[in-house]
């Protein structure tokens, strides 16, 4: 739920983001990319044949967001998120 508040109540178009590996063996930052759209329902949780389906979304009341976002570029290396957790300025990251 933190992500999904993050993108609809904070992300604007033209913020800088880090592209983020979550689902891998070192977690960390892939990529820098910038805010394209303005946040939206994600459109998966309303389809029955996705496995993104929410049976508890509505249109009127969704309760995925998303944004799209635009690739800049790649950092110079893959950023550890053990490595992360070492950069002063950070830590509310």
């Amino acid at each position: 739920y933190q992500a999904r508040n993050f993108m609809r109540d904070e992300m604007r178009v033209g913020d800088t983001v880090f592209f983020y590996h979550s689902s891998c063996e070192v977690p960390g930052i892939a990529g820098i990319a910038t805010v394209a759209s303005a946040p939206y329902p994600d459109p998966t949780q309303f389809d029955k044949k996705s496995e993104y389906f929410d049976p508890k979304a509505t249109k009127e009341v969704p309760r995925w967001i998303l944004v799209d976002v635009k690739f800049e570029r790649d950092p110079k290396r893959h950023l550890p998120l053990d490595e992360i957790r070492t950069i002063k300025g950070l830590e509310g990251m």
